[in-house]
């Protein structure tokens, strides 16, 4: 399967796209009876992982016509589902208006997904929780691996991205020169973020820079810390 990101085309195969699907099937605890609308294409990994994870559970997702806030409420108000994973652009706008969504999403959503690929103000964050009146959650990820880590409505922090994904292991980098720390992430500051695990694509061709895999290992170019709980926090982006 090939994805574009960037210019670049991104190759997965079966194992590491049904390994990405897996982990955050496991991770959302939806039960088989719940639906999940992705307002992202099929050929962003929202799409493809969202609707792997959910097929292969024997349960139910949805793609709306397009990502157009009309097309995505009337997707919402259609199939009622318990989550709605949507892009940080598309949250954001949710802020400037968008009626009709924000109502579809407080008649029949219990949690949104937000994707981000850089830090999300807990402002923002507590701004829509208090719009939409459910928790708004963070899936941090790329198309390369998939989700790397998100945040669940069973835990709260505000400024957290969450925790990694089942299979995924993120290994700390220098943020510079990209190898690898022999130092435990809790006892850094700050490193960059590399990951590696089943889900991560096969090949990768062209694209912005980080544009290849280096030793079995996707860095994503962004830098972060982990605590000793486990919390992953982005620090730049």
């Amino acid at each position: 399967i090939a994805l574009t990101e960037d210019g670049g085309i991104i190759y997965h195969s079966h194992v590491s796209a049904m390994s990405a699907a897996v982990a955050f099937e496991a991770f959302s605890l939806l039960k088989p009876e719940d639906r999940m609308v992705v307002a992202r294409p099929y050929s962003s990994w929202e799409g493809l992982i969202g609707l792997l994870g959910r097929l292969q559970a024997g349960a139910a997702a949805a793609l709306p016509r397009s990502t157009a806030v009309d097309d995505v409420a009337e997707a919402v108000s259609r199939t009622r589902p318990t989550i709605l994973w949507i892009d940080q652009r598309a949250a954001l706008g949710l802020l400037e208006g968008g009626r009709d969504l924000t109502e579809a999403i407080r008649a029949h959503c219990e949690a949104m997904y937000v994707s981000i690929q850089r830090p999300f103000p807990k402002r923002i964050r507590r701004q829509l929780r208090r719009l939409l009146r459910i928790p708004v959650l963070t899936v941090y990820g790329y198309p390369a691996v998939g989700a790397i880590a998100a945040s669940h409505p069973s835990w709260y922090l505000d400024d957290a991205v969450g925790i990694p994904m089942v299979g995924v292991d993120l290994l700390p980098v220098e943020p510079e020169t990209r190898r690898p720390v022999e130092i435990p992430w809790e006892a850094l500051s700050y490193a960059g973020i590399c990951a590696s695990g089943r889900s991560l694509a096969v090949d990768i061709i062209g694209g912005a820079a980080p544009a290849g895999l280096i030793d079995g290992l996707y860095c994503t170019g962004d830098v972060g810390s982990v605590d000793p709980n486990g919390m992953l926090y982005l620090l730049t982006g």
